[in-house]
């Protein structure tokens, strides 16, 4: 595999399925997901989705659905000037004693601090936050659904007017026409009834605790949902910003290194004309392949700088004026500690786990609501009535029924019990097998998270490893290609030399780039698989 993040930016990562937002139950995929590419890519530049990043493997997705490299960049010329004394890791930089001290001022635009802040409002976030609310009023709902059993009714008519009984046994005696047909329809008068109905639980056996807990948990899956989208948000503001990063700074070095391309065409040139020996045309014609590389190279990072710059604004929500501060790219200056503690970091603190936490908090609720569906509910019924005509006689005999006139309340205990026994059996059969399936779950996503955080650890102890070995590499090529400019210079070394130490200078500065690409990219998945949130206050060292 070439460390060369140009010739490895076409490589791309395939997207994974990511975790639905309403908790519900699905087929588990155990799957480990392959380390992904970590050289910047235009594709993973500017990816804006409600899918994870391909560094969050598909099965913690798919669990919780069931449920519910840049590197510091040269300072000065590219890299000619810098002195044999800079660390390895600081590039150059202050010790970290002397931070705060510069009296440089920094570059204008929006760094990754702020440019986190502003992406907080993305539009996936705001649809977190929206899905919260909803949970939030339905747990409401269930605090007040049981105590809302209340019916209020009226009805308002016109009716003939009627005597009393004997006055209408009379009438009907003399003449046996309907009373409705008897009068003129400018007799009669109006008619109201009022009425009010409802039902108070007393007892329910947990049915009523359970619906409130069910409730309870949905509003904290959907909380953690939020923090779950800020992470996956905060994670493709870190990719994108390290992408134009590093794009810039590449194109800084191919721009500083045409310089010492042109003076090598130069020098050989000026030997085959003067007939010194030393270089030849083989010399030039490696120059110029080595030229017409760095050409390819400078096309390949202005696409990049393009996508990754397009990708921040739309992260961001920044408009055209509002710029991204050019600075050079370097490793997030956090320290490294035990794997053990990101491990114990990610069972606490990571959304997807807390989210299935959830769903298995709302499941048990509702394995007690099915066992209490095996016992009558207690519950007390109440009525109130109210009917009104001044056309009609007012009855007042209680052996009478009267409605068109009077009033009265009444209340009972009344005791509901479904004799559908088979059908609770299966219904509480079936939640008991769905509460099994989610702890089951469970352990695997605690399985596959600690895979995950294992996995972005060692990339991170790679990257550190290799970052250091590079900045070795390239001081070493640096003194290597510098030498061989004097010596040139003196007539003591051939033409071949020359190029031979712009190409290692040149590889090298590019390998030391990847390299802090992959450790800042790494840092980033693991910030993101344990869900911590170290990085929030973490920038880049050259920052």
């Amino acid at each position: 595999m070439t460390n060369d993040p140009l010739t490895a930016w076409n490589r791309t990562t395939p997207f994974r399925a990511w975790l639905g937002r309403l908790l519900g139950a699905s087929l588990f995929v155990l799957a480990v997901p392959p380390a992904a590419t970590a050289q910047p890519s235009p594709e993973g530049a500017a990816t804006i989705s409600a899918e994870p990043s391909p560094e969050v493997s598909a099965a913690a997705a798919a669990i919780v659905a069931e449920a519910a490299n840049p590197a510091e960049a040269p300072e000065g010329d590219g890299g000619a000037a810098e002195s044999e004394g800079e660390t390895a890791a600081g590039g150059g930089e202050a010790s970290p004693g002397e931070e705060g001290t510069s009296t440089e001022e920094a570059p204008p635009g929006l760094v990754l601090s702020e440019l986190l802040a502003l992406a907080a409002n993305h539009p996936l976030v705001e649809a977190s936050r929206a899905d919260l609310d909803a949970a939030e009023a339905r747990y409401q709902q269930a605090l007040w659904a049981p105590y809302s059993n209340w019916n209020f009714t009226t009805m308002f008519t016109f009716v003939p007017p009627m005597g009393s009984f004997e006055q209408e046994q009379a009438r009907a005696a003399a003449d046996a026409t309907d009373v409705q047909w008897d009068t003129s329809i400018l007799d009669w008068g109006p008619w109201i009834r009022l009425g009010l109905s409802g039902l108070v639980p007393l007892w329910t056996w947990g049915k009523i605790t359970g619906l409130w807990d069910a409730a309870e948990a949905g509003v904290e899956a959907s909380r953690e949902g939020v923090e779950n989208a800020k992470d996956q948000i905060a994670f493709q503001v870190r990719r994108a910003y390290l992408t134009l990063l590093v794009a810039r700074d590449i194109l800084y070095l191919i721009d500083d290194g045409r310089g010492y391309i042109d003076d090598a065409r130069e020098e050989i040139q000026s030997r085959i004309d003067r007939a010194e020996g030393g270089g030849g045309t083989l010399d030039l014609y490696k120059l110029d392949a080595k030229s017409a590389e760095v050409d390819a190279r400078e096309l390949q990072a202005q696409h990049l700088e393009r996508v990754a710059l397009t990708g921040l604004r739309l992260l961001a929500g920044l408009d055209e004026s509002q710029e991204i501060a050019d600075v050079p790219i370097a490793p997030f200056a956090v320290e490294r500690r035990p794997l053990d503690e990101y491990v114990t970091l990610a069972e606490r603190e990571r959304t997807e786990l807390a989210m299935l936490d959830a769903a298995i908090e709302a499941q048990r609720a509702k394995v007690g609501i099915e066992y209490a569906r095996f016992f009558p509910d207690l519950a007390v019924a109440l009525s109130a009535g109210y009917s009104y005509s001044n056309v009609i006689y007012d009855n007042h005999n209680p052996w009478l029924s009267d409605p068109y006139n009077g009033g009265g309340i009444g209340g009972a205990v009344v005791l509901d019990y479904p004799l559908d026994f088979g059908v609770d059996v299966q219904r509480y059969d079936e939640a008991q097998a769905v509460l099994r399936r989610l702890e089951e779950q469970r352990e695997v996503l605690r399985q596959v998270t600690e895979t995950e955080v294992t996995d972005a650890y060692e990339m991170v102890v790679e990257g550190e490893g290799r970052t250091e070995a590079w900045d070795r590499g390239r001081l070493a090529a640096k003194r290597w290609f510098i030498s061989v400019m004097q010596g040139m210079t003196l007539g003591l070394n051939e033409a071949s030399d020359l190029t031979d130490g712009l190409v290692a200078y040149f590889e090298d500065e590019f390998n030391y780039l990847n390299a802090v690409y992959d450790l800042d990219v790494a840092w980033a998945r693991l910030a993101l698989a344990t869900g911590g949130g170290f990085l929030d206050e973490a920038d880049l060292a050259a920052q």
